[in-house]
C-alpha cells in the first residue's frame, strides 16, 4: 500500500492507495496476472461488502466484492455511486450488481456504465446467466465478465463446472448455507476448491 495525499487550499486528506491488476483469462479469474480461487466464509478470504465497505481489506490481503442492495426503481442509482464510491479501493476486485434481485434491462445498462466508467475491475451478477429475458448474459464481453452460480450440487460442479468452456471465468457464489444441519455436505465442496 502506498500512501498518497490530497490538498486543497483548506483540507488535506490522506489515502492508502494500491495497484493490481485483475481479468478473466481463459476461463480463469486472475489477479495481477496469477489464477486464484476465493476460498472464504462471510468475512474470511473474500469478502461481499454489501452497502458498506471494509476499508481494511485495501492492506490486510482480503479481496472484496462491491456489492449493494438493488429496488427497482433505483438500479442505476445505486450501482454508480457505489462504484463512484468504491473506485479507489484497491481492495474492490470484482463490481457486483446485486444478488437474487430479479432480472431488469437496467442491469445490462449499468453493465455498461460501468464498463465505461470503470474498466479496471470485472462485473457479475448473480444467477443473470439463469434469467428469462437476460439475452446476451453469458460470453458477452458488455455484459457479465463471470458466471456466479448459487448452490450447485457437488456433482453439478465436478461434471460441469470446471469442464465446460466458457470465456467467463466461474465462481461458485454460496455453496451451503449454515442452517440447522445444512452445512453436512461442506467437505465435499471444500475438496472441489482446494
Amino acid at each position: 500500500m502506498y500512501k498518497r495525499f490530497l490538498r486543497t487550499e483548506n483540507e488535506t486528506v490522506g489515502e492508502k492507495i494500491g495497484i493490481r491488476t485483475i481479468e478473466v483469462s481463459d476461463g480463469c479469474i486472475r489477479l495481477n496476472g496469477t489464477a486464484v480461487k476465493f476460498k472464504g466464509v462471510i468475512r474470511h478470504g473474500s469478502v461481499e461488502a454489501s452497502h458498506t465497505i471494509d476499508n481494511k481489506g485495501d492492506y490486510s490481503g482480503i479481496a472484496l466484492f462491491a456489492n449493494n442492495e438493488l429496488f427497482e426503481k433505483t438500479i442505476l442509482d445505486r450501482i454508480q455511486m457505489m462504484v463512484i464510491r468504491d473506485r479507489n479501493r484497491t481492495s474492490v476486485l470484482i463490481w457486483s450488481m446485486g444478488n437474487e434481485s430479479g432480472y431488469s434491462k437496467a442491469f445490462e445498462k449499468v453493465a455498461r456504465w460501468i464498463r465505461a466508467e470503470n474498466p479496471s475491475r470485472l462485473v457479475h451478477y448473480q444467477s443473470m446467466h439463469e434469467l428469462e429475458g437476460a439475452p446476451k448474459a453469458v460470453d458477452s464481453e458488455e455484459t457479465l465478465d463471470m458466471v456466479f452460480v448459487m448452490y450447485p450440487a457437488p456433482a453439478w460442479i465436478e461434471k460441469d463446472f470446471w469442464k465446460r468452456k466458457t470465456r467467463n471465468g466461474r465462481l461458485s457464489f454460496a455453496n451451503t448455507a449454515m442452517l440447522g444441519n445444512g452445512s453436512g455436505d461442506l467437505e465435499d465442496y471444500w475438496n472441489f476448491f482446494i
